[in-house]
């Protein structure tokens, strides 16, 4: 058809912005990327964004994922354990590692947590808001010969996970490149003080089919709603007693009716802290910058690990920082709060660069506690891995519920595919078992978050700005030794991490590192959490909703 045809380009763009360049040079011939996206362990975090091209340039056809199965082999461990065993397991001293395991689904056809972005970044259909005062949206159909009259739509306007309204409308027959506009019947809510309200829209299958039955989502949408909530509830300080404190040479105790907490100076930590003789916290929170590396992060073994991040996280020493504790010090303006400030300085043997941190925590007399946390780092120091907190819970505080995106993981690049909603399930669930272990099961855009035990009692943070979370029974220092699943070993505490932000994931182990705008650059940071115990009773949502004033 043309006279030139290159079947492969070597050397040709590698990133995004030179697939764009290579689309605005003259020639109309289609381009098709190959291994564009590369999804090896926890990665295609770059999707969005050369779909973002593919969409706005006629000449660019898609491209190729590399790949689509994660090609390990079944083995048993000499402890029973059954993994999926790549590179090297077999005896074979000359081999590439992990290197085949860079699918978009395990072997045995499970599919990644990434194929839920595949999935929404190339769905069939787009939808938009056009006029919310008449309820109008119009329905974009992206198929190139096929109408959507094999789908119908489904909708809901729902505030923090509660349904509002909904309706159903079944007329689609939309042509291949066509659009048209519904006006559907949505009322102005009563919204809960603090309440959050998104219209989410779904298109799904009218009938079974060969690969899929009646009902499955083919396309959605969640677009955020104008209608403004009353303001948070305010939970009033006269309501609180005095607060007790006890100052001994090596610590702090504060006391309240149904609270007690001991501050550790000389960690500049919280030691231990419960409600009603319950135990909430064992260990922190403490600052952590450090993320088990994932594949695209670099691999120990690549003799391009140096120029990798991992390499220079390495060289930072951000692996093996260690706290020195500066100053504590305890104010009280009011009877029923006190505030604990520490500064501490963050920073590996040997090495120049560090973090220079304050914690600020502002304890009442009703057990809530408030942590302004100010990051500032200092030295040559390269993008971070993770900027936020992290800490120590019993392990009956089993069960997880967010309100963010969810349920499945999602990072600061690889977020399009999940909604924000009220997601719950139990700490184990939220493990992702890469095949090489790494950092996994990371949430995105919450507003709150709780770890719950079986009676209903649990500790909430609330940011005050969405914040990223995680929660494991391994260290991050775990995830970074084990090369197999079967070599972790689950801890008797639960790991919760409470992240300003954490690196996007990029999309690529031996090309294009991941995009500028979601490297997180050493900069002062400062973020605030937190953190309300609570008892049996209550909804989540409403113990998340109000303020203390």
């Amino acid at each position: 058809m043309y006279p030139q045809v290159d079947a492969s380009v070597s050397g040709g763009p590698t990133n995004r912005q030179g697939i764009v360049q290579l689309a605005q040079n003259g020639d109309r011939r289609p381009v098709i990327m190959c291994e564009y996206a590369h999804s090896m362990g926890n990665s295609t975090g770059n999707l969005k964004e050369y779909w973002e091209a593919v969409h706005a340039y006629k000449r660019l056809q898609g491209g190729f994922i590399w790949d689509w199965v994660d090609q390990g082999l079944r083995m048993r461990a000499a402890n029973g354990e059954e993994f999926w065993a790549y590179g090297g397991d077999f005896g074979d001293e000359i081999n590439d590692y992990n290197f085949c395991i860079n699918g978009l689904i395990w072997p045995d056809r499970t599919p990644h947590p990434a194929m839920w972005e595949c999935k929404k970044i190339f769905q069939p259909a787009w939808i938009e808001a056009r006029n919310w005062k008449a309820g109008k949206i119009r329905v974009f159909n992206k198929r190139h010969f096929a109408s959507l009259d094999d789908l119908e739509m489904e909708w809901e306007l729902a505030a923090d996970g509660e349904v509002l309204q909904c309706g159903r409308e079944t007329d689609l027959d939309i042509p291949a490149g066509g659009a048209k506009t519904y006006a559907l019947p949505l009322r102005k809510p009563r919204l809960k003080p603090g309440a959050e309200c998104f219209l989410n829209v779904r298109l799904v299958l009218k009938k079974d089919t060969l690969w899929a039955k009646a009902g499955h989502i083919v396309a959605w949408e969640q677009l955020p709603a104008p209608y403004k909530a009353p303001k948070a509830s305010i939970l009033p300080l006269d309501d609180m007693m005095a607060l007790e404190i006890e100052e001994s040479a090596g610590s702090l105790a504060l006391r309240g009716r149904a609270f007690e907490m001991r501050f550790d100076k000389e960690r500049g930590a919280i030691a231990s802290w419960s409600r009603r003789g319950q135990a909430l916290i064992t260990e922190g929170p403490r600052v952590n910058i450090w993320r088990a590396p994932t594949d695209n992060d670099g691999m120990p073994w690549h003799r391009r690990v140096k120029h990798m991040l991992l390499g220079r996280w390495f060289d930072a020493g951000l692996d093996r920082l260690q706290t020195e504790v500066v100053s504590v010090s305890l104010s009280q303006v009011d009877e029923r709060w006190a505030c604990i400030e520490t500064q501490m300085r963050l920073q590996a043997p040997g090495v120049a660069a560090g973090f220079d941190c304050s914690l600020g925590y502002i304890v009442y007399e009703n057990g809530e506690t408030k942590i302004d946390a100010k990051i500032a780092p200092f030295g040559d120091l390269p993008p971070l891995p993770r900027l936020g907190l992290t800490m120590r819970l019993p392990l009956e505080y089993d069960r997880f519920a967010w309100l963010g995106r969810g349920p499945q993981e999602s990072y600061w690049d690889r977020k399009a595919g999940v909604a924000v909603g009220l997601h719950a399930g139990s700490v184990d669930e939220q493990y992702v078992p890469y095949i090489m272990p790494q950092e996994n099961g990371n949430k995105t855009d919450v507003r709150w978050a709780a770890l719950i035990d079986p009676k209903g009692h649990g500790l909430m943070a609330i940011g005050k700005k969405p914040f990223e979370t995680s929660v494991h029974r391994y260290t991050a220092e775990d995830l970074t030794r084990a090369q197999h699943t079967h070599e972790l070993r689950k801890r008797d505490f639960v790991v919760w991490n409470l992240d300003w932000r954490q690196c996007g994931l990029g999309g690529a182990s031996c090309g294009p590192g991941t995009l500028p705008q979601y490297l997180i650059q050493p900069a002062k940071v400062r973020f605030r959490i937190v953190l309300r115990p609570f008892g049996a009773g209550l909804p989540l949502d409403e113990i998340g909703r109000y303020k203390i004033k």
